[in-house]
């Protein structure tokens, strides 16, 4: 397995190209990650506004993911088990769309973000943990890169 030696420090703000590979992996798994075209009219109809106004809105999540990320990696003394903008970045665009449908269009407070990145974190760290083994990779390629 490989260590990064790139940590992100929770005070360093989210750089620009990460936030750009990390919105598409939300909006993957916002409409696409269902394979359910009828899905994505679901949500855009509930959001009551344009597909760039709802991937707009879900990308604010994302300063508060990279917060959280950058404690978890440095908390972390061991080897990242997956490909973070797959399992967790990808997952939470994928939780939001959920979210949506059962709040009438409606985002989730900051809390509830807060709270749900707190558990996809935990997900990820802890499949680590429990098959003592990863694929390789630390975080995303992207992540690796711009970190």
């Amino acid at each position: 397995m490989h260590v990064s030696t790139c940590v992100p420090e929770a005070s360093i703000p989210l750089p620009a190209p990460l936030a750009a590979v990390w919105g598409g992996f939300l909006f993957d798994g916002l409409f696409i990650q269902s394979h359910s075209e009828v899905r994505s009219h679901e949500i855009l109809a509930c959001w009551g506004q344009g597909c760039v106004e709802l991937v707009t809105a879900a990308c604010t999540v994302l300063p508060a993911l990279w917060r959280q990320a950058a404690a978890r990696w440095e908390a972390e003394d061991a080897d990242f088990p997956g490909v973070f903008e797959y399992e967790v970045v990808a997952t939470l665009g994928g939780w939001l769309g959920d979210f949506l449908l059962g709040h009438e269009g409606n985002m989730p407070d900051p809390v509830e973000v807060s709270r749900q990145i707190s558990a996809e974190l935990d997900q990820f760290f802890l499949r680590g943990r429990d098959d003592g083994a990863g694929d390789g990779s630390v975080m995303g390629a992207h992540s690796r890169q711009v970190a």
